[in-house]
């Protein structure tokens, strides 16, 4: 059974908001191999901030998406401002499309991080590759 293409459009939000503190930013430093310097996350924090509701969408049991199929495709990120410490996000991620590739299909999901005003900080995309879920390869 392929993806769900009813599911194109939700839009899943986290329940909680993201709040960036300087000791969330130092791990992620940390993991990346470097040190916090400053205020500022670093360009690929944005991901962390986005996790719940990327989440929500990957794992919803409507979509069918089957983990042990999956291989990553790609990820982008649109900066309105940077996300500094003291920023309170909150993330949404919307179903894009999904396409048929030969025997796999594309999901493409958009999410966004708002902070507490409203206002865009950041715009992400992102692309999974369901190996072999294409009505064809069935």
């Amino acid at each position: 059974m392929g993806l769900n293409r009813a599911l194109i459009g939700r839009t899943y939000a986290a329940e909680e908001p993201y709040e960036v503190t300087r000791g969330k930013l130092r791990e992620f430093a940390v993991a990346l191999g470097g040190e916090l310097e400053g205020d500022v996350a670093p360009p690929t924090f944005a991901f962390v901030a986005t996790l719940r509701a990327r989440r929500m969408l990957l794992d919803d049991p409507a979509l069918g998406l089957r983990y042990g199929r999956v291989v990553h495709g790609e990820e982008s990120f649109a900066y309105e401002r940077p996300i500094r410490v003291g920023d309170v996000l909150r993330a949404t991620a919307t179903v894009a499309s999904i396409e048929e590739r030969g025997a796999n299909e594309m999901l493409r999901w958009d999410e966004e991080l708002l902070d507490a005003a409203g206002a865009v900080v950041c715009r992400l995309s992102g692309t999974a590759v369901s190996r072999g879920t294409a009505e064809g390869a069935r």
